[in-house]
């Protein structure tokens, strides 16, 4: 084999190790948008998002971490002067204030998913602010009043995650549901979050299971099976002989309800009322506000896109794959060293012996 036939093969292999590495080692990102009430796709939720505006229920899209909605911070509170023609002392209805309040703080919120929610009515007096805080020194004595704001729903609040099968970021806290808050997961890989298994059944992938709101199809074969004494620990929503699809459990006073397939209401079933009326059934019940997970799929508010690209050196290298770069360049350097047949240097010629 000449020097340059060499070269060309040596190329070849290193080509074809790259991309075998990089399609069994990289991260996978294809399943991402799986669920996403953005999504347009089969197995996407736009199609039940709209239908539930169209309905008029009281739904958002969440785009932070799960866990700051379950533990906020005191920094998610803003105290801000907004003014409103009142004067001192006039009585106010708290329709109105909410009104001209959220005129002066709706419009940049507008872009980066969060609705201002005001969380004490208590400190809206309609008095002056103070004087000597920097904060409020633009504010007229006459016509201001304090508002309380913060960017995150107040309990209690209907929590909506659809998984994407990439795993789950964030679970709510067990004080956080006995709050009164529900929390609704759709898609079971193996386990609930409170340890009970979803096996593979004999059921016919293909089914319709009869419910109040009519029939709903599921296509899966998977059901929660748990032995006849635990049965009391969960309630049962939706069900055949085979086992449960659809089941909650109460925690104080909130509730934790779990479906094993995670297209219970995707764009493919539009033509299928009953899971459409069964999920809005499931996350409109307690009548709380609504907020649908979209964090898990890949949505970021701005906010937390500024806090994230100035994060630190760790943080970067966390969440680059590394590991998959440096897999890579071993392995173009094994076959470097096997194709010259050479160690970390030059080749040595052989001197003939005198």
């Amino acid at each position: 084999m000449t020097l340059k036939n060499r070269r060309i093969w040596i190329g070849a292999i290193a080509i074809i190790a790259l991309i075998l590495i990089s399609l069994f080692a990289a991260p996978r990102s294809n399943t991402l948008r799986d669920g996403s009430t953005y999504s347009r796709a089969p197995n996407g939720y736009g199609a039940w998002y709209t239908y539930m505006q169209e309905q008029g229920a009281s739904i958002q899209r969440w785009q932070k971490p799960l866990n700051s909605l379950f533990q906020p911070s005191e920094n998610s509170i803003e105290e801000e002067a907004v003014p409103i023609d009142y004067r001192p002392g006039q009585k106010v209805e708290k329709s109105a204030l909410l009104n001209d309040g959220m005129k002066r703080f709706a419009p940049p919120m507008v872009g980066v998913g969060s609705v201002p929610i005001l969380k004490d009515f208590g400190h809206l007096r309609g008095d002056a602010p103070p004087k000597n805080n920097p904060k409020f020194s633009n504010a007229k004595k006459s016509s201001s009043f304090i508002l309380h704001l913060s960017s995150f729903p107040q309990s209690p609040i209907t929590v909506l995650q659809i998984d994407n099968g990439l795993g789950w970021l964030d679970l709510p806290t067990p004080e956080w549901i006995e709050q009164g808050n529900v929390f609704v997961r759709l898609g079971i890989q193996s386990r609930d979050s409170l340890g009970r298994r979803v096996l593979v059944t004999e059921a016919p992938f293909t089914s319709v299971l009869s419910s109040p709101e009519g029939g709903v199809k599921i296509e899966t074969s998977r059901r929660l099976t748990v032995p006849p004494d635990l049965e009391g620990e969960f309630s049962d929503l939706l069900k055949d002989v085979h086992g449960t699809v659809v089941w909650q459990e109460t925690l104080g006073q909130g509730r934790l309800i779990f479906a094993v397939t995670s297209y219970l209401a995707a764009n493919a079933y539009q033509d299928e009322p009953g899971n459409f009326q069964f999920l809005e059934q499931l996350v409109n019940e307690s009548g709380y506000p609504i907020w649908v997970d979209e964090y898990i799929h890949g949505y970021k508010d701005q906010e937390i896109i500024a806090e994230e690209a100035s994060g630190s050196l760790v943080n970067y290298l966390v969440k680059t794959p590394i590991a998959v770069i440096a897999v890579q360049v071993g392995i173009m350097l094994l076959v470097l060293i096997w194709g010259l047949n050479r160690r970390l240097g030059p080749a040595v010629r052989s001197r003939m012996p005198r």
